[in-house]
């Protein structure tokens, strides 16, 4: 058992048997946090493994990461294993870069693969501390680790951290029409109409707090439908005439 921190980047096992290393500390926020794990040996491909636990994992050597029920990781067979092993995405090899995405709010978490998303692995992912882990087998099986000391080899993902909440990517768009600001946000839609953003209208410029309380991730968004209550609409069709878009850019 090895804990990983950002002056402990890189992991070498020195043992024969399943070992795991883990984050020196949890995420206790809601928001999502991103890093990147690189196997530099693999060992035994079946029991190489990625992903979440809570603080209180088990170090025995019988043990294997994903056996219990709040154990999520993507294997390097490609399969997912949280008790029980399901087919998931494509499998990594040695020099291969995963994204770790966990979604606090939404309780998801998303691996990445060199870059490309392999999709949403597990849902419903219930865990009050969660640590990043990786465990393997055999003499030398090793990785390296970001959590955000250093840039990512890859694009964080939008709208989320660093897993040391040292990096951020924010990409949101704010809508204003006739000097007053807008989200498409369905807690600000009353009277079959989209209200302006009252806390808003006094500020000769927008933060990057205003951008992420109020800002649209997606801007392709306002054309796809959207229900509140029992109306079902298209965001831009409750705009009449022009609006501004006005995108949050990194200082």
């Amino acid at each position: 058992m090895v804990l990983l921190n950002n002056n402990q980047l890189k992991h070498v096992s020195t043992t024969s048997s399943y070992s795991v290393s883990y984050a020196n500390s949890a995420i206790l926020t809601t928001d999502k946090r991103y890093c990147e794990v690189t196997p530099l040996k693999i060992g035994n491909r079946a029991l190489f493994s990625i992903g979440y636990s809570n603080i209180g994992i088990s170090t025995t050597s019988a043990y294997r990461f994903g056996t219990s029920s709040n154990e999520y990781s993507y294997s390097a067979t490609g399969q997912k294993y949280n008790t029980s092993y399901t087919d998931y995405a494509s499998l990594y090899v040695e020099n291969d870069v995963i994204g770790i995405l966990l979604d606090n709010k939404n309780k998801t978490l998303e691996f990445f693969k060199n870059g490309v998303s392999q999709g949403v692995a597990f849902t419903n992912v219930n865990l009050t501390k969660p640590i990043l882990v990786v465990g393997g087998y055999d003499i030398g099986w090793s990785f390296s680790a970001n959590f955000g000391a250093s840039p990512f080899i890859y694009k964080i993902p939008n709208g989320s951290f660093s897993y040391d909440g040292n990096q951020m990517s924010l990409n949101k768009f704010m809508i204003k029409q006739n000097n007053q600001y807008y989200s498409i946000k369905s807690e600000l839609y009353s009277d079959s109409k989209f209200q302006p953003i009252t806390e808003l209208q006094v500020k000769p410029a927008l933060s990057k707090a205003d951008y992420d309380n109020f800002g649209i991730e997606d801007l392709n968004l306002l054309t796809q439908n959207m229900t509140v209550g029992t109306e079902t609409f298209r965001p831009i069709d409750k705009f009449t005439g022009e609006i501004e878009i006005y995108k949050y850019t990194e200082k």
